[in-house]
């Protein structure tokens, strides 16, 4: 099944192709190690079921990563000093460094972890966000070297123009790409999780070229 992909903003990127079927890995690490960590935030709105399944077929092309799920539930309403501490205590117990980090989220959980990272207050190698609210960042931002992928239906793209998010990414130095999938339909699921792999796999990618990571010496 081809991936209907509305369209594209591309910043200073080439489109790798979308991972027909995503039943391939490639792994060139022994054994019990992992050089990228990918730490999926989920909320309430995250169906646990769907989420089950994602992260199954996420970590088959993935297998240099190693996987944290965190609920951001339990963050406090400002949540950015709760994640920067969750973050620091997972990275170290993992022995790796912020630029092996890829962060995940959907809908509001996403766009909370978002907002710290353009607010300089978490660096990491990239982000990846589902259907997370587009309205106008309440802070001015701050250069950040994550690389922002963001994949998003028709309806959730909407605030598009002007100051919305995604009109502050197209402005800002950060290096950013946007996928557009059409409304939902009957193999929405499977499209959306698809088209969150693809940039999952580029960035996952990203962090293990970190030169800690290229190091290959710690086992998790």
């Amino acid at each position: 099944m081809n991936l209907n992909v509305k369209s594209m903003h591309l910043i200073d990127f080439n489109a790798p192709p979308i991972l027909p079927a995503m039943s391939r890995p490639f792994s060139s690490q022994q054994p019990g190690t992992a050089q990228a960590l990918v730490a999926v935030l989920t909320d309430s709105e995250t169906p646990a079921a769907s989420a089950s399944t994602a992260l199954a077929q996420w970590k088959l092309v993935n297998p240099r990563a190693n996987w944290s799920v965190l609920d951001m539930r339990q963050a406090p309403p400002k949540p950015g000093e709760w994640l920067q501490r969750m973050l620091s205590e997972l990275l170290s117990r993992k022995h790796m460094q912020s630029g092996q980090l890829v962060l995940l989220g959907r809908r509001d959980a996403g766009r909370q972890a978002l907002d710290v990272v353009l607010n300089g207050g978490l660096a990491c190698a990239g982000f990846v966000g589902i259907d997370i609210p587009c309205a106008p960042p309440r802070f001015a931002t701050v250069p950040t070297t994550a690389s922002i992928r963001l994949v998003l239906h028709e309806s959730n793209a909407e605030q598009s123009d002007g100051d919305s998010l995604l009109g502050m990414l197209r402005h800002a130095d950060i290096d950013s790409r946007i996928m557009r999938l059409p409304s939902a339909g009957a193999d929405d699921e499977d499209t959306t999780v698809r088209a969150a792999g693809t940039f999952l796999f580029e960035l996952v990618a990203k962090a293990c070229r970190h030169p800690l990571a290229q190091l290959g010496t710690h086992h998790v």
